[in-house]
This record gives structure tokens, sequence and C-alpha cells, in this order.
């Protein structure tokens, strides 16, 4: 995979990223508004919780990117990989 192509996925990343803010502050701020003692349908139910696993969804997206998690798994691939044929390899 090319730089341009890294470029271009992070960017769509970015986008989407962008749109779901905009879309969960949008939402969230309307039911600010209509929050009080009246009675909520089921739609209404279903509507929060579909913006709250977006929230969720969101957090976890951009902790899978910090480049310090993503780091970490790195390393504990390569030591998945390779450290044990090193052992082996040592002891020998």
């Amino acid at each position: 995979m090319s730089k341009r192509d890294k470029k271009k996925e992070k960017k769509a990343a970015k986008k989407k990223t962008n749109k779901l803010v905009k879309a969960l502050s949008l939402k969230t701020k309307k039911s600010k508004k209509d929050s009080g003692d009246t009675i909520k349908s089921q739609a209404q139910i279903n509507e929060e919780i579909r913006l709250q696993a977006l929230k969720n969804k969101l957090l976890v997206r951009k902790l899978l990117d910090n480049y310090v998690v993503v780091i970490f798994f790195t390393l504990i691939t390569i030591y998945a990989l390779f450290f044990d044929d090193i052992r082996i390899l040592a002891v020998d």
C-alpha cells in the first residue's frame, strides 16, 4: 500500500468520524431540550440507545487508533511471533 493510499484511507476515516460526531452532537442537543418528565415512545428510546452505541463505537475507535495502543499491540505481535523461536535457539 502506497503512502498516497494510506493518506486517502486516513482522510476517509476522519471524514466518517467527523460525520458521526456531528450527528451525535445534533441528536444530543435535541434530546437535551426535550428532557423532562415526558413519557418517551419506544422509537425515542431506541434512538437514544442507538446514539449511545454510536458514542461508544466512536470512543473505542479513538482509543484503538491511538499511537500508543498501536505500538503496544505491534510489540506484543512481534514478541508472539519471534521470541519463542529465539528462546529455543538460545537454550539449545
